[in-house]
């Protein structure tokens, strides 16, 4: 017993190196679909105009401005009878960290999806994360990598509702908010992966 008791310190010792180089070149795992939203928006408004074409936005409670609101997707314009997907990263929308922290932050917040014109005109459903089926009540646990928006339909018209409104449009849109990421392990799960790889590397270098 006196022998197990002085070896395996030692083990240990020669087992931490082998244990972070591995935590540190083990790849978390693969970038995947975590949720998607769809939606189907059948919409009349006057007057509106929108020569630009449409946004579709998603409007989240502002961390900088408590009361206010962020609207995350703007700048992005889909005209009459256009379709196809548009990636937001870090990289090319500002509002990403804001919505990507707000998903993942294990409370049950407040999302409008909504469709607007170059003057943030326009409106849509809203509800709370949980009810948007994002979890118990969110992400939380999960890195999001990126967030995709897919344009299956949309079709514009003119729309003229009569005096005192003025004219307007109407538009079907089919869309779906992709929600991608990357599930975070907890330390100790990371820990246990590194030493199930580094003990029988160990231990066939004793034998």
């Amino acid at each position: 017993m006196l022998l197990i008791f002085v070896e395996a310190p030692k083990m240990l010792c020669k087992l931490i190196p082998a244990v972070f180089s591995i935590l540190w070149i083990t790849p978390l795992p693969a970038n995947e679909l975590l949720i998607e939203i769809p939606l189907d928006q059948q919409v009349s408004a006057a007057p509106f105009q929108a020569p630009e074409g449409l946004q579709f936005v998603i409007e989240f409670p502002s961390l900088t401005d408590p009361g206010d609101f962020e609207r995350f997707g703007r700048n992005v314009f889909w005209q009459d009878d256009s379709s196809g997907q548009f990636d937001f990263t870090r990289d090319n929308s500002p509002d990403f960290p804001q919505l990507q922290f707000l998903l993942t932050n294990g409370a049950d917040d407040w999302l409008n999806f909504l469709t607007h014109n170059s003057l943030g005109r326009g409106g849509g459903p809203g509800n709370a994360e949980s009810d948007w089926g994002f979890g118990n009540p969110d992400l939380i646990g999960n890195q999001i990598d990126l967030i995709r928006l897919v344009v299956h339909k949309l079709e514009i018209e003119s729309y003229s509702p009569g005096p005192p409104f003025g004219d307007g449009l109407e538009w079907d849109a089919r869309i779906t908010w992709e929600f991608w990421g990357t599930p975070v392990p907890e330390p100790a799960s990371l820990i246990i992966l590194a030493l199930s790889l580094a003990l029988p590397r160990r231990l066939r270098c004793r034998r």
